[in-house]
């Protein structure tokens, strides 16, 4: 699975944002966004692609959020108020808020060790089942190393449905990257025997090739964020989002529109790798220095070619 993780969805007016939407779940791409930053939004199908994220302070989520969801992403933060703070800006405040905010107007909310209502860590499996319960759909619970290395038997044994890694901070080189990854696999393979569907996120990284999402999915990723991809769907969907006063684009235009934007910049890309499906197999991909086969579990290259020769 393929998901678009962050698209500014209070840039546009409600019904491009829902236009956006529609196009994704049509391409099969997760999509991350609270039933108020799409207006008027309903899933064309019985089942959807969009992951309401379930951020600690709850700030724009309601009860239609845990409808037509196909995952509810539990936020882990045990980050201090110093590191890490949800911020939210004039135009997401307007769409919250349903009102007009004044100018300017910015609201930093302070990040917490865990929500108020997870009074410590060994709550976290409760506090996912009652999600799961209200909702009716897959829970997940977005980490990083850190949270990992320090809350690793909860988070394995918690009961989410989904685990969804979050590259850390300071790993900058391929190698050290795939090492931090497998590592993470492996630990929690190790401390769960439930298969876990395990999503990687990275959002900072501008150059996600095709062949990148292969390495990861055969490394063991179920669902890879390809934002950068999205890039060129941005810059026009930014040109056209700017209304004009005499005329509002009816659903259907912005659908029509929309369309022909995702067809013309990132359709290619999708079907590119839709055609490399075969090798999105784990284990397909192998690792040709056999000592780096075994530390990531991959087939090694040299034995097969050893094999075939003998």
């Amino acid at each position: 699975m393929l998901l678009w993780r962050h698209p500014p969805w209070t840039s546009w007016p409600t019904d491009l944002a829902a236009a956006v939407a529609r196009q994704l779940d049509r391409r099969g791409i997760g999509f991350e966004a609270l039933r108020v930053e799409l207006g008027d939004w309903q899933p064309e199908q019985s089942t959807t692609h969009r992951i309401t994220p379930y951020r600690h302070d709850r700030y724009g989520l309601s009860d239609n959020d845990f409808d037509d969801t196909r995952l509810i992403q539990w936020q882990l933060s045990t980050r201090s108020e110093l590191e890490t703070q949800w911020w939210y800006d004039r135009d997401r405040l307007m769409r919250y808020e349903q009102a007009d905010a004044p100018e300017p107007a910015n609201l930093v909310l302070p990040s917490m060790a865990f929500a108020p209502d997870v009074a410590d860590p060994n709550a976290i499996g409760k506090k996912l089942e009652q999600l799961k319960q209200l909702s009716q759909s897959s829970v997940g619970i977005t980490v990083d190393d850190d949270d990992f290395n320090s809350y690793q038997p909860i988070i394995t044994q918690c009961g989410a449905d989904v685990i969804t890694w979050v590259r850390p901070n300071g790993i900058e080189t391929a190698d050290a990257f795939l090492h931090a990854l497998m590592r993470f696999r492996k630990s929690i393979q190790t401390c769960d025997a439930k298969a876990r569907p395990l999503w990687f996120v990275d959002t900072r990284y501008p150059n996600l090739a095709i062949i990148d999402v292969i390495k990861l999915v055969s490394l063991g990723a179920t669902a890879v964020a390809i934002d950068a991809w999205f890039n060129p769907v941005l810059a026009e969907l930014q040109a056209i989002s700017v209304q004009s006063p005499y005329h509002t684009p009816s659903p259907e235009q912005w659908d029509t529109s929309t369309d022909e934007i995702f067809s013309r910049t990132i359709d290619a890309t999708l079907d590119d790798l839709i055609a490399l499906q075969p090798v999105l197999q784990l284990g397909r991909l192998g690792c040709r220095d056999a000592a780096q086969a075994t530390a990531w579990g991959l087939p090694s290259i040299e034995s097969q070619d050893r094999a075939a020769r003998a």
